[in-house]
């Protein structure tokens, strides 16, 4: 009986992840919105009770931290230690992913009304009706099962940020065509739009941080994965394989300046394609060899690195570097 019903499991988790999978077709974020008419009311596929969705949403979140998240991706060490993360990450997601879908639909100002906005909520929405189709974890085969919709779940990263952009540029075109200010009060209209503007900058500030949590939540646990481990093994290309060093996201041995130097070919490659062939120089001092110098001796291996994710160190230094090209070229 146990093993006719785990076979049974296994059957519906993997037809709900086709169906899944064709819904998420359906809205895909980075082409689609493109194609939406602003004025075009825009349906929910998940119509959510929305006071269900808001007791979800209400309850608090477990805080982790790197450490935290360091200790419990065990490599192949301890099946059990897995199956534990997974089952905490079934408990743990979908509370997250309520909030961030209860944070869009009850943005203010009607920003929550504009298509583009709608479909980011959809897709939060799918998600947490696949994790109420999807049982809890209990097996090796049924924590593979679980990481397998854990990869549907994760967007290309500029595609939410992008849908956002544009519902918030919808709804700025909207507020203009109404014209609903009065030319004898500019002023109070100034002080208004000001106001609307922080209120929603504050709760977007808000749902972009969050969001930064449960897609690293997501994201470490797939990439701790054993058959993620050996993969990358074999396909590493060089003698030193710099995935050893890894524990899921988190790097052991980041190296702040070789990681700068990869930041910087790439932003000058796009500043260039961007402002036809013109990029300022950007220069590296690495500190850690003046201060080698100074001291006349060799660091050591761990004072050079620390233990951090990459991603979000590259993307950091990234957003910096470009803004600072733009206005470096634009000056």
């Amino acid at each position: 009986d146990g093993e006719e019903n785990e076979q049974t499991a296994a059957v519906l988790t993997n037809a709900a992840l086709s169906s899944f999978s064709e819904k998420l077709n359906t809205i895909q974020l980075s082409e689609h919105t493109n194609q939406i008419d602003p004025k075009e009311k825009w349906k929910l596929l998940v119509n959510p009770d929305i006071e269900s969705l808001k007791e979800m949403a209400s309850k608090r979140c477990t805080p982790l931290s790197l450490a935290d998240m360091y200790k419990y991706a065990v490599k192949e060490t301890s099946t059990e230690q897995r199956l534990w993360n997974a089952q905490f990450l079934h408990k743990e997601l979908p509370i997250r992913m309520a909030q961030r879908a209860y944070d869009l639909l009850t943005l203010p100002y009607g920003l929550n009304e504009t298509p583009a906005i709608l479909q980011v909520a959809q897709v939060y929405l799918l998600y947490l009706d696949q994790f109420q189709k999807c049982p809890v974890p209990n097996t090796p085969e049924t924590e593979e099962q679980f990481t397998n919709m854990l990869k549907h779940m994760i967007l290309e990263r500029s595609s939410i940020p992008h849908a956002i952009a544009q519902g918030i540029d919808a709804w700025r075109t909207t507020l203009r065509n109404q014209k609903c200010y009065n030319d004898d009060d500019d002023d109070d209209d100034d002080v208004c739009e000001q106001e609307r503007l922080q209120s929603l900058e504050d709760a977007l500030y808000r749902f972009f941080t969050a969001r930064v949590g449960l897609r690293f939540l997501t994201q470490h646990h797939i990439m701790s994965s054993p058959k993620r481990l050996e993969s990358r093994q074999e396909n590493s290309m060089d003698g030193v394989n710099d995935e050893d060093f890894f524990l899921g996201c988190i790097q052991t041995n980041c190296q702040p300046v070789h990681e700068v130097k990869k930041v910087v070919e790439y932003v000058q490659k796009q500043t260039q394609d961007y402002y036809d062939g013109l990029c300022p120089e950007i220069q590296i001092v690495d500190t850690t060899q003046q201060r080698d110098l100074e001291e006349k001796c060799a660091m050591s291996f761990s004072e050079c690195n620390f233990t951090y994710v990459p991603h979000h160190l590259r993307y950091m230094v990234g957003e910096l570097l470009k803004n600072s090209c733009r206005a470096t070229v634009k000056r």
